[in-house]
Formats: C-alpha cells, sequence, structure tokens
C-alpha cells in the first residue's frame, strides 16, 4: 500500500465561478464609460421621469387624483433609486473633472455645515 499525496482526498473542492448577473455585466460596462458620457447617462432617466410627472399632473387635472399622485410620486421614486444607483456607480468618473470635483466639495461643506447646525439645534452642543 503506497502512502503518498496520489492518494490523499482533495481539502476542498474546486470551486465554480458563476455567470454574471445582468445587473452586475451592467455596472462593469458603465464603469468603463469616459467622464462626460457618464454624465449623460446621468440624464437619461431625467428624460425619462420628467414627462411622466408632467403627465401625472395632467392626469391629475383630468379629475382622478388618486391615480394621478400615485403616478407623480411613482416617478419621484424611480428617478430618484434610478439617479442615485447610476451615480454610485459613475461618481469616481465625474470626479475626474474639475469643475465637477469643485462642485462637489462645496456641496459636501454645505451639507455637513447643515448637519452640523440640525445636530447644534439638537443638542445645544457643537
Amino acid at each position: 500500500m503506497q502512502i503518498g499525496l496520489r492518494n490523499m482526498p482533495a481539502i476542498s473542492k474546486k470551486r465554480r465561478r458563476r455567470r454574471m448577473t445582468l445587473v452586475a455585466l451592467a455596472r462593469r460596462k458603465i464603469q468603463q464609460f469616459g467622464p462626460y458620457k457618464s454624465l449623460a447617462l446621468l440624464f437619461v432617466p431625467l428624460l425619462i421621469v420628467e414627462p411622466l410627472k408632467i403627465a401625472g399632473v395632467a392626469f391629475a387635472g383630468l379629475g382622478h387624483w388618486v391615480a394621478g399622485a400615485c403616478m407623480i410620486v411613482g416617478a419621484y421614486a424611480v428617478g430618484l433609486l434610478a439617479v442615485d444607483r447610476l451615480f454610485r456607480v459613475v461618481k469616481s468618473k465625474l470626479l475626474t473633472m474639475k469643475w465637477f470635483a469643485a462642485l462637489g466639495k462645496i456641496w459636501d461643506e454645505a451639507r455637513s455645515r447643515a448637519s452640523d447646525w440640525i445636530n447644534f439645534r439638537r443638542t445645544g452642543t457643537l
């Protein structure tokens, strides 16, 4: 009987790589875009959602208040979620543009000041 490496059982099985999901594949393709193409991509959900909001107002104007309000709220939600998800994917590319990085810095400072002010009003301490 021979004792050696050939007769020993494998410690772990080889893991099979699963195929990428459609979302992961799209995210990888979008991350390869340049900064201006990424900026243009952020406007696509806005171009789709804004007419839906106007249609919701028109629908409410025809007397269908509940359906119009639901359409407006749904359009806001879809737009917010789509733009937020896209922005998280393309943010690093957008920050390579100097003017966008400067605006981002101003936005972050304003948000920080507002947060500090809210915390001061709530607790009374800095």
